[in-house]
């Protein structure tokens, strides 16, 4: 047999191949069981072959396999000989795979028993299915998976010949991972627990593949118990606390997230791609590219980065996000699972995703989380469809879905009439029934069927619109909204006022109104808010947050509050989010905004004017002085208004102008036309500046101003002739058209 010995670097392969050889001239006839021996063997020259690259010198020991096969019918020839065939196959002669199968068939034939020619049938099977999938000529969606159920069959047949068989454990559990449907991974799921009830395990993966597989479709408790096998069986350490963190943060234990960092700085590659793979699907290019390009610790902190501005930006506490998020991909892994291998698109398609792994509701779900409205009717004459609706504070989003080419393959469309007018229409859906089918989701539905062709059609192109703005902000956006079952009324005003160290003041002034009191005293009741609030830049990074309860006291005629939240701020502008809440089901979620944050630390500059009345929130701005802050700024003709502002950047000592004037806005037709006379008050003062900061406060009789939208212009021209103005908006009404108010 000194031809197998040809090559440079397949000596070692000559060697096991001439005492297989010899092993099997003696044992073939004489056992119906594959010796250990036999197996030890097989596998050395299996490995032997994968650490070759000479494709050459492999065909010649395959061509002297085959002649000595043709000698003698020794099955584990004929093995050898297939593995040799596998071998070629995957140096780029990708049809070997069959002859493959062949030698392996051969060899089940001459000796059904032995589990290795199941197991070097699935390799084979496997072979031709990446064949399949690389050649883009392959039409359909489900290339190559038949040729992987096939794979999974055959090695369910070797663990079954053979249950202390590891390598075909091993390649059972990945197939299975990688069908993904629900009776594929708990057939693995049942077979690797029976195995290891057998016998201990001596390859790790087999661990890490249980435990996976446990997570899947079994159960949490011993997914984790799988991973501590893992890890005391010598397996990656970064793996194993990635692994762990997946269960834990799936069932929101925040045990999962101390799991979770301490696996994301190891240098295992398999744990970097893990970590990775699961942000991917919500993260920004310049995220990933951050990710990328991290090490060791510098990757936990790029981790703990990405998820705090999400928690900042969805005023939730620190770790929530990471843990909504693993629960999220646990469902979608578990209900949208897809089992294709390529997704093809029309031209019309709205939204075109590479995801593989689960379809396009999978997508919206792992984005945004739970719809707060689901509809999934049954509609003759349609390929299975739903409609999802969010309820959000910056308008409601609509997502529709439906069957295209694959029962199960999802996908998105951009309005509920296109299930019946496009390739989800597989027998002329009635379309009455169809937007009758929704009516739940939206009055517009209701509308669509009811009213008239030109109301209709309206409504469509508005129906329409909304699902086309849907998929391009919901496909490209994260978020995980807080919600309530009650909402409140809700006003605010952002003023930036004062200064704390090198950072200013913003204060958020909040009227809240229709509380609902929980505990009655003395005609009164005590009623606490809990305020979130967070600032955070274009990207996302936070630069202020506060979390806080406030209580306040109510009364029953009048159930509504004020309150100012006071928070420091760097300059800039940034945008910023506020939530107010009173128990566990009532709250108000307000829409994002900006705020301008004023240096007051250099030249001449004036803070936001703070405008309230007796009775309004309060600021104490000095031991001896308050500013009243009204946040809806709507007073009565006959009130007192309080003005508060301050001043920076003055010379002590040195004399400077304010011009504080009250106009009315020309909001009228009659004054837009012909420019009317608007009701005015102005103030001129000339003052000494005692600091460089000066705190003003006035007082101004409303009382000769017409009801109206009246402008408060404040103007300060220093010592040098340079000035500054602020101003703010006014509403004054009669006594009579005030209606009760926070």
């Amino acid at each position: 047999m000194s031809s197998r010995q040809c090559g440079p670097g397949l000596a070692r392969v000559g060697m096991i191949a001439a005492l297989v050889g010899g092993l099997g001239a003696t044992t073939s006839s004489t056992a119906t069981a594959q010796l250990a021996t036999d197996r030890a063997l097989l596998g050395a020259f299996w490995d032997s072959l994968g650490q070759s690259i000479d494709s050459v010198s492999i065909d010649l020991v395959r061509r002297d396999l085959t002649r000595e096969r043709k000698r003698g019918d020794d099955p584990l020839v004929s093995l050898e000989e297939g593995f040799a065939e596998l071998r070629l196959s995957a140096m780029g002669r990708p049809e070997r795979s069959r002859d493959a199968e062949k030698a392996f068939k051969r060899a089940r034939k001459a000796n059904p028993t032995w589990p290795y020619p199941w197991y070097g049938q699935g390799l084979a099977k496997l072979a031709q299915a990446r064949w399949q999938m690389d050649n883009t000529l392959n039409i359909g969606n489900r290339v190559g998976v038949g040729a992987m159920e096939d794979a999974q069959a055959a090695f369910l047949r070797a663990v079954t010949l053979d249950p202390t068989f590891e390598p075909a454990l091993v390649e059972l559990g990945r197939v299975a991972l990688r069908l993904r449907t629900p009776e594929r991974l708990t057939e693995a799921l049942a077979t690797m627990r029976a195995a290891h009830a057998l016998e201990s395990w001596s390859d790790p993966e087999l661990h890490l593949l249980l435990g996976r597989l446990e997570h899947r479709v079994g159960d949490a408790d011993s997914a984790l118990t799988a991973f501590d096998l893992l890890e005391r069986s010598g397996g990656p350490m970064g793996v194993v606390y990635l692994e762990r963190a997946r269960v834990f943060l799936a069932a929101g234990d925040s045990l999962g997230i101390r799991s979770y960092y301490r696996g994301a700085g190891s240098s295992n590659a398999e744990a970097v791609a893990g970590y990775r793979r699961d942000i991917q699907p919500i993260a920004h290019e310049t995220e990933l590219a951050r990710f990328d390009s991290a090490t060791g610790s510098e990757r936990v902190d790029v981790l703990r980065a990405f998820w705090e501005r999400r928690d900042d930006q969805d005023l939730r506490p620190t770790g929530t996000r990471i843990r909504e998020h693993y629960r999220r991909l646990a469902y979608v892994r578990r209900y949208f699972w897809l089992d294709v291998t390529r997704r093809h698109y029309w031209a019309e398609a709205r939204f075109a995703s590479e995801q593989l792994e689960f379809d396009d509701r999978g997508i919206v779900y792992l984005r945004h989380g739970t719809p707060s409205f689901r509809v999934t009717p049954f509609l003759y004459g349609s390929t299975a469809n739903e409609s999802w609706r969010y309820d959000r504070v910056d308008g409601e989003w609509f997502f529709h879905f439906c069957t295209q080419g694959d029962l199960r393959d999802y996908r998105l469309i951009e309005s509920a009439v296109d299930i019946s007018f496009s390739r989800c229409n597989t027998g002329g859906v009635q379309i009455d029934q169809l937007l009758m089918s929704r009516y739940e989701l939206s009055p517009m539905y209701t509308r669509m069927a009811t009213w008239g062709r030109h109301g209709r059609a309206r409504v469509a192109r508005e129906e329409r619109n909304l699902g086309r703005a849907s998929i391009a902000e919901g496909t490209t956006s994260d978020s995980y909204e807080l919600r309530y079952v009650r909402s409140l009324p809700v006003v605010i005003r952002p003023l930036v006022v004062g200064r704390q160290g090198q950072q200013s003041i913003l204060h958020v002034a909040i009227a809240v109104g229709d509380l609902l009191p929980s505990t009655w005293q003395f005609g009164a009741a005590t009623i606490p808010l809990r305020l979130r609030f967070s600032a955070f830049d274009d990207d996302g990074n936070a630069v202020g947050r506060i979390d806080t309860t406030v209580v306040r006291r109510v009364d029953p005629a009048q159930p509504g509050v004020m309150v100012l939240l006071d928070i420091p701020l760097p300059v800039g502008r940034w945008i910023f989010r506020l939530a107010v809440e009173s128990g566990d089901s009532a709250g108000t979620l307000l829409r994002r905004d900006t705020v301008e944050v004023h240096d007051f630390m250099s030249g001449l500059e004036i803070s936001d004017l703070m405008v309230g009345a007796q009775g309004s929130a309060a600021w104490v701005t000095s031991p001896v002085d308050t500013a009243f802050v009204d946040p809806e700024q709507t007073f009565q003709s006959n009130q007192f208004l309080e003005l508060y502002y301050e001043v920076y950047g003055l010379e002590a000592g040195v004399g400077y102008q304010t011009r504080l004037e009250v106009r009315r806005k020309k909001t009228g037709l009659l004054d837009k036309l012909f420019g009317g006379t608007p009701s005015t008050i102005s103030f001129h003062f000339e003052e000494l500046a005692r600091a460089e900061r000066v705190r003003a406060r006035r007082t101004i009789d409303l009382d000769p101003l017409e009801p109206g939208t009246y402008w408060l212009e404040i103007e300060i021209i220093d010592g040098n002739a340079h000035s500054v103005t602020r101003r703010t908006e006014l509403v004054i009404k009669n006594p009579a058209d005030l209606t009760a108010r926070p």
